[in-house]
């Protein structure tokens, strides 16, 4: 199997493009290929192509689009927005990862009450740009050739209406909850798949919502739980896809 990278300009047939630079030092640091090595590229746009290593001088690798390649993996039918209250660095990152392994279109992060990270130290920091490559990598490991979007992120009180950005109307915005909530929930295999076949999927911090975030929650959307038991903040989403894929016969 060819090594496979992400090239965001891969789009035109004899092209010489250059390589992302982490992708460039993978390539050349790690792979130590050299020029003339045939490699696969795909634009994160769910397209993927040949391409032959030019040049790995200096900081750019240059490499040559060749032909549109045979369909990589299929995404899943339905476009599903994981919405994560940001977790400490490594558990947050287990959740973009994971997340992008199952399929997922996009990623957007939030700070909640319990949060232990602000909104101005997140735009400031490095951590953006952190998860993109991390779901970059998870992509090029399951195959796949989209790479889910990273939103920017905001506060549990602008959720509601940066989800209509991204989502329909009709689409279900269902709020992972405790199933210890004294509110109406549905269990995931009560779930009907969505028509237009889009949904959000909205998980909590860790140590769960505030009372008040499940009380504002409760009238913007769907309050779902995983039946009676209570699963770690990081595990929590992927058990969560897990079910909704198998509820919605995406498996």
């Amino acid at each position: 199997m060819r090594p496979r990278f992400y090239a965001p300009k891969a789009n035109i047939s004899g092209e010489n493009i250059v390589l992302p630079d982490y992708e460039g030092r993978h390539l050349r640091q790690v792979l130590r290929l050299t020029p003339g090595a045939e490699v696969a590229l795909f634009d994160g746009n769910g397209n993927e192509f040949s391409g032959i290593v030019q040049d790995v001088a200096g900081n750019s690798v240059v490499v040559r689009v060749g032909s549109q390649s045979s369909p990589p993996a299929l995404e899943p039918g339905i476009a599903i927005t994981v919405v994560s209250a940001v977790l400490k660095s490594h558990l947050m990152d287990n959740v973009i990862k994971y997340s992008t392994l199952f399929g997922v279109s996009a990623i957007q992060p939030i700070v909640s009450v319990r949060s232990e990270v602000s909104l101005s130290s997140l735009k400031q920091g490095k951590r953006m740009e952190r998860w993109r490559r991390i779901a970059v990598s998870a992509t090029k490991q399951c195959g796949g050739a989209t790479v889910p979007s990273i939103l920017s992120p905001c506060s549990f009180n602008e959720l509601s209406k940066n989800l209509t950005e991204v989502l329909d109307p009709e689409s279900p915005q269902l709020m992972l909850v405790e199933p210890s909530s004294s509110h109406d929930c549905l269990s995931i295999s009560e779930l009907k798949k969505p028509e237009n076949r889009r949904a959000a999927l909205i998980v909590g911090p860790e140590g769960g919502w505030e009372t008040e975030e499940i009380e504002k929650g409760s009238t913007l959307f769907k309050l779902v739980t995983l039946g009676s038991r209570t699963f770690r903040a990081e595990v929590a989403p992927l058990v969560a896809l897990a079910s909704l894929f198998t509820a919605w016969k995406e498996f």
